[in-house]
């Protein structure tokens, strides 16, 4: 089987609406040797048909919703074990890439061997808060809390260093798998929300930087942004506690 430079892992659940938009802005890449590989969480609408309309892309069907620290591991190990993959990047289907993005997050990896992971400024797109900044890496402290750097500020190049932060948005990450095979996968117990935050932790305490890559962008739509807000705040704060219990123990 071919092999691939960058695996991209895209974990669908009923994102029908969304996920056409996603695979046309991986396929505008400047960047091409990748592999896109979907990971559908059993959805119930027409995501898989749409992801089938592109032959070139590898869909994996899940028997049950396995929520999104699963999926992405299971993603993962298929890039690895059939595309032998020097970077796997995990991708939220409701998102689309700016044409270079794939490009400059690898060229950031020349830079420096102990670069684990890198990501993108990321911003806010066809929604009240459009051309916002979403998150510009994520910050942690001591009460507990997770914060995206920037969040819903408008862009003066404020975030414009390219810089280690604690850690990045799991909305778009790339990863270089000799870390990921060091440090472990995503922590399933988690399931979804501060996933990010604790593979962050993770690769921090094996010796790896999390980078912040301003010269890439991605675009992402954050639906339900403005529904069930305790119901996000109460998984995210019991999954940072999690998460920086397991960092303590590492």
């Amino acid at each position: 089987m071919k092999k691939y430079k960058v695996s991209i892992i895209i974990v669908t659940w009923n994102s029908g609406k969304d996920i056409k938009t996603c695979l046309d802005s991986l396929f505008e890449q400047s960047f091409k040797d990748f592999k896109a590989i979907v990971v559908d969480n059993a959805s119930q609408d027409d995501t898989v048909q749409k992801v089938e309309q592109y032959p070139e892309v590898d869909v994996i069907k899940q028997k049950k919703n396995y929520f999104l620290c699963k999926s992405n591991n299971d993603g993962i190990k298929y890039a690895i074990k059939n595309y032998q993959s020097e970077y796997v990047m995990v991708l939220n289907p409701d998102t689309k890439l700016d044409s270079n993005c794939l490009k400059f997050l690898i060229q950031t990896f020349n830079k420096n061997q102990n670069i684990g992971a890198v990501g993108p400024k990321i911003y806010f797109w066809n929604n009240p808060n459009e051309g916002k900044i979403n998150s510009a890496g994520m910050i942690f402290d001591n009460f507990m809390q997770a914060y995206d750097r920037g969040f819903l500020e408008e862009d003066h190049g404020q975030y414009d260093k390219e810089e280690v932060v604690p850690a990045l948005s799991g909305a778009c990450i790339l990863f270089k798998v000799e870390a990921l095979k060091k440090v472990g996968l995503y922590w399933e117990i988690l399931k979804m929300y501060l996933d990010d935050v604790e593979i962050a932790l993770r690769l921090k305490k094996n010796g790896f930087f999390n980078i912040l890559s301003t010269k890439s962008c991605c675009l992402s739509f954050i639906h339900g942004f403005y529904k069930a807000k305790q119901e996000v705040f109460n998984i995210q704060t019991k999954n940072v506690c999690l998460a920086l219990n397991c960092f303590k123990t590492l």
